[in-house]
């Protein structure tokens, strides 16, 4: 646990060290949440209309970090050799993704605690109906994300790739998953995409606790897909997980 810790400690200095990282998966969803609270303030929708988009953006806020910086850090960690370094310490290869999950995790527990600041304080939203299940939601989002955004990194060929091809997954996801729009309002086809990927169900579970009330599909369900899609996550990084560069073992891009 000392080695996991320490691991966790110094993750936390390379992301918070990197300015442009925590710029667009910190800093940027914050800007989001005010510059779309600022405009829906003043058009047609209401206070429902901006509860709406304010929760989105929150479960947002999770993905960036858990998933998107995740992969991308992952990535290029691996091409400047420090995945292949750590290989030689003490600190096991179970240890190093424990690490990695665990500074996600204060990171975008920080990103949320910020978010609903800012939604209550400049936007005017009222507090969290239900903080439990709001903590519950956000904790097992970021498990989801994070097993998924590991996974994705098996698959990345390079760093320099890794914002290109994070993105090409990342942006999409946000917009067929009920961030900024109800869902069912997408081709049928696109809906039946948007409802079977994990970010949807996140938001549910985020919108629900949030504003109160209970899940389309109710609690346990949502939770039950997002544990699925972690178990599914963690078996393909598992499977495709490399401590070197393609090109370092042999095998081209």
């Amino acid at each position: 646990m000392g080695r996991i810790l320490h691991q966790a400690r110094y993750e936390q200095l390379v992301f918070w060290r990197n300015r442009s990282g925590v710029f667009f998966t910190f800093v940027f969803p914050v800007m989001l949440l005010v510059l779309l609270g600022l405009a829906l303030g003043r058009g047609d929708g209401g206070p429902e209309r901006l509860e709406f988009v304010a929760t989105g953006v929150i479960a947002m806020g999770v993905a960036s970090v858990a998933f998107q910086a995740l992969a991308i850090a992952v990535a290029y960690h691996r091409d400047m050799g420090i995945l292949k370094t750590l290989v030689a310490t003490p600190l096991s290869p179970g240890g190093l993704v424990a690490a990695k999950v665990l500074s996600v995790g204060i990171v975008t527990l920080l990103e949320v605690a910020v978010l609903v600041v800012v939604a209550v304080v400049v936007l005017g939203i009222a507090l969290p109906a239900q903080l439990p299940a709001l903590l519950a939601a956000v904790v097992v989002g970021i498990g989801s994300m994070a097993a998924l955004g590991m996974a994705v990194a098996t698959r990345i060929p390079s760093g320099e790739a890794a914002p290109a091809l994070t993105n090409a997954i990342y942006l999409p996801l946000v917009f067929i998953s009920g961030v900024f729009f109800p869902i069912d309002g997408l081709p049928r086809a696109i809906e039946a995409v948007g409802t079977a990927l994990p970010l949807h169900h996140l938001v549910e579970l985020v919108r629900a606790s949030y504003l109160g009330g209970t899940p389309a599909l109710g609690w346990g369900m949502h939770h039950a897909i997002l544990v699925a899609w972690t178990v599914a996550g963690i078996a393909v990084a598992v499977g495709g997980f490399r401590w070197e560069p393609r090109y370092a073992s042999g095998r081209d891009a």
